[in-house]
């Protein structure tokens, strides 16, 4: 059981169906990792833009709420408009708010504080966002604020301040007055460690922190609901894809059953036609095909029982003959030999006929092509028939077309053709029955025509009278006609020389007869 199943998984893993299976998933997964990938940038991209876009909004409002509290005359905050503010700003947005004077002192905070107001002790971390106060275009200090979530410094130009145990002060510089530089702080050393934006000039460590907490609750909602659709999608796809490939692969497989049984005998396989693409084209030529087999097969059956009754005959006959002058029961005199050397002919021409078939079927048959006149050919083959039409009352005419065209003949065998239409006519025409061979032009083709006024072919046998050994007479009574070769022997020397042998049954407005035509090309 367990040999069958790795058998079975072998097979699938090599089938189209799993190579169709794998190419669709691969595509669909291309698909879905390009859509989710550039879903969740985009998203990511307008999630960083809105929150810089808020940012830069509280930072504006925060400046103007500060700014309104310092008096535009004297340029001095008013504490009891300043300390509610910035608290009032610090419960809105979830910041640590403070202000310091030019020279670095905290004058007012967004929290409640005991003890000395220090900047080092009122901020958690070391590193924290300043604006300037700017009060009738001079700086009168700075707003220091402190996000739990550091704040992105794209749309507004703000410095980070750097908190250490000596002073407050810009990036880079501590609040110390400085005349030598424009910020008026002088520079001081670099804190050790990180805090909430990281070490000093430097990224936080946590990018994806940048966006605020229900912001990035929606980011990662979104991203994990992409994924999920994602995995359903993909999940629906391959379910699609292989039920797709399983109903289109069908006809192949069936296909391939019948092309199985076809090859173990089984002729009569047939597959059902379903559709019109290339599938159903593939059926529908391989039930021709089988039923070419099945007809070929039916074909050398019967050939096989017609070859062994043609020989059957004259070699029963010859048997007999030499059985009986062996038992002293005939005499061995003329006319017996006679009778024996006619069954001899007979089976030599038989034999002969059948060589002549399979040499042109096989290509090996030599034939010496001269420009010839098909007309000559004809006067010549009508007037060996002549005595012979005669003896059963039987009219034999020719008509040819003058200034016929020559064509490229060996004339030998195109006698042998004509001849044989001939004498399939003598022995289908009735006794005063006529027979007229004509030769003419039609359509650029030499054509050639034996037509008589015989009893003419049933429909159902008019496809199948080339046909090796096959004869209307299914008795095959021998005074209605040959062993059934003739007219192989005529298509397969027509088609030697390139052109086309047909019948037409009936032929005469009466009725009645057949017309053979064989056309060659010029």
């Amino acid at each position: 059981m367990g040999l069958v199943t790795v058998s079975a998984m072998s097979e699938f893993l090599h089938s189209l169906q799993f190579r169709l299976v794998i190419g669709f998933v691969s595509v669909l997964a291309l698909s879905l990792a390009g859509v989710g990938a550039y879903a969740s940038y985009a998203t990511q991209q307008e999630l960083n833009r809105f929150e810089e876009d808020t940012a830069a909004a509280r930072v504006s409002r925060l400046e103007n709420v500060v700014a309104a509290a310092y008096e535009q005359v004297d340029e001095e905050p008013q504490m009891t408009l300043l300390q509610p503010a910035l608290r009032n700003a610090a419960e809105l947005f979830n910041w640590r708010i403070a202000v310091v004077d030019q020279h670095g002192r905290m004058i007012a905070g967004s929290h409640n504080y005991s003890g000395e107001l220090r900047i080092e002790s009122f901020f958690s971390g070391p590193l924290v966002m300043s604006r300037p106060i700017i009060v009738n275009g001079a700086v009168r200090g700075q707003i220091l604020f402190e996000s739990p979530f550091p704040i992105p410094r794209g749309p507004f130009n703000s410095s980070p301040f750097v908190v250490s145990d000596d002073r407050i002060g810009p990036e880079g510089f501590i609040g110390v007055p400085d005349s030598s530089n424009s910020s008026g702080f002088q520079r001081a050393r670099p804190p050790k460690g990180g805090g909430p934006l990281g070490p000093l000039g430097s990224e936080p460590e946590n990018p994806e922190r940048l966006v605020e907490p229900q912001l990035s609750k929606l980011a990662a909602s979104f991203n994990k609901s992409l994924m999920w659709a994602g995995l359903a999608a993909a999940a629906a796809g391959v379910f699609v894809i292989s039920l797709t490939t399983r109903q289109a692969l069908a006809p192949v497989h069936s296909l391939t059953r019948a092309a199985g049984a076809l090859g173990r005998g089984e002729l009569s396989q047939r597959v059902p036609v379903k559709s019109r693409d290339e599938v159903g084209q593939l059926s529908h030529t391989f039930n021709d095909m089988a039923a070419q087999l099945e007809d070929a097969e039916v074909i050398r059956r019967t050939m096989t029982a017609d070859v062994a009754h043609e020989l059957r005959t004259p070699l029963s006959n010859l048997q007999g003959y030499l059985e009986a002058i062996n038992d002293g029961l005939i005499k061995p005199d003329t006319d017996t030999i006679n009778s024996l050397h006619s069954q001899v002919m007979h089976l030599t021409q038989l034999v002969e006929d059948l060589r002549l078939i399979a040499m042109v079927e096989a290509g090996s048959i030599r034939m010496e092509k001269l420009e010839a006149d098909l007309g000559d050919i004809a006067d010549l083959t009508v007037d060996s028939f002549k005595p012979r039409a005669s003896e059963h009352g039987i009219s034999l005419s020719l008509y040819r077309e003058q200034d016929l065209p020559l064509l490229q003949l060996d004339n030998t065998r195109m006698r042998q053709v004509l001849a044989n239409l001939v004498e399939n006519a003598i022995n289908y025409t009735p006794d005063d029955g006529s027979i007229n061979v004509s030769v003419s032009t039609e359509a650029g083709d030499v054509v050639m025509a034996v037509t008589d006024t015989g009893r003419g072919i049933p429909a159902d046998d008019v496809g199948h009278v080339f046909d090796r050994l096959y004869r209307v007479d299914v008795s095959r009574n021998r005074t209605t006609g040959g062993a059934g070769l003739g007219l192989t022997i005529v298509k397969q020397l027509v088609e030697a020389h390139g052109g086309t042998v047909s019948v037409e049954s009936p032929a005469n407005p009466d009725g009645s007869g057949s017309r053979f035509m064989v056309r060659l090309p010029v």
